[in-house]
């Protein structure tokens, strides 16, 4: 078998491996729950609320999606992504693999297929969210709604990566998986606009790549000005989607050392 084959082989095996892993896991299903659908059903409970009270359409869970589909990425990246791969290390499963032919790239590469797959699904439900709360969208505005969440989730599964390249301890890596996020939040504009902060505040958060999510999505869905020309941060976006897996290859240990 040739080193190319080898290499595809092992990825498959790794891939199957993987998504067993993360199926069986209770945890990501709880964590997919509480960050992705019952962030929806929360906004559409209050959007019901307040429209009822109204007699007018409130609109929270439209101008919330941009917050739903950033906390729903964060969690495939960090919760089901940096978690489970430093808890691989702690037990003493990496340095196993490493006593054995498995390349790390495909070791690495066999994490994404079903990681990628849960981002498509929530980039569906954000587009179909968003055509149900404003309809008469454009297809080409759906479409950059979905391209935006899509390389968002590859930045950010990049980021799981290189953040879990040399951690060894899953507690750690637990409490960065709620923490980041929270950060994020604060620093994105998802909570509050980032214009009623002082200028050079604003100016250091708008550098948070989280925020180049949240701030398109912002544009897309409820029109305010675009921090960001969409091709650019779809650049910068799938840049650091490139850069921080290569690191992450790059750095990545087997040991706990």
């Amino acid at each position: 078998m040739s080193t190319a084959q080898a290499f595809r082989a092992q990825t498959r095996a790794f891939t199957t491996a993987h998504a067993r892993e993360l199926v069986r896991d209770p945890r990501s299903i709880v964590a997919l729950v509480a960050s992705f659908l019952g962030l929806i059903v929360l906004l559409w409970g209050v959007d019901a609320l307040v429209a009822g009270a109204s007699g007018a359409p409130a609109g929270v869970l439209a101008r919330g999606l941009p917050l739903v589909a950033s906390m729903g990425v964060m969690a495939i990246a960090f919760m089901l992504t940096t978690v489970p791969l430093v808890r691989h290390r702690s037990s003493g499963l990496l340095r196993t693999l490493s006593t054995s032919p498995a390349r790390r790239g495909a070791y690495l590469l066999g994490h994404l297929p079903i990681r990628v797959g849960m981002v498509v699904a929530e980039a569906a439900v954000i587009v179909a969210l968003v055509a149900w709360t404003t309809p008469g969208r454009p297809i080409p505005e759906l479409l950059a709604v979905s391209g935006t969440v899509l390389l968002g989730g590859a930045m950010l599964l990049g980021f799981g990566l290189l953040l879990a390249a040399r951690l060894s301890n899953p507690d750690v890596a637990m409490q960065l998986a709620y923490l980041l996020p929270m950060a994020a939040l604060v620093t994105s504009g998802a909570l509050f606009p980032l214009a009623i902060l002082p200028d050079w505040v604003a100016a250091v958060f708008r550098l948070v790549p989280t925020t180049w999510i949240v701030g398109a999505l912002d544009a897309l869905v409820s029109g305010v000005p675009a921090p960001l020309p969409l091709a650019a941060t779809w650049g910068l976006m799938a840049a650091c989607a490139l850069g921080a897996g290569l690191a992450a290859v790059r750095l990545h240990r087997w040991d706990a050392g």
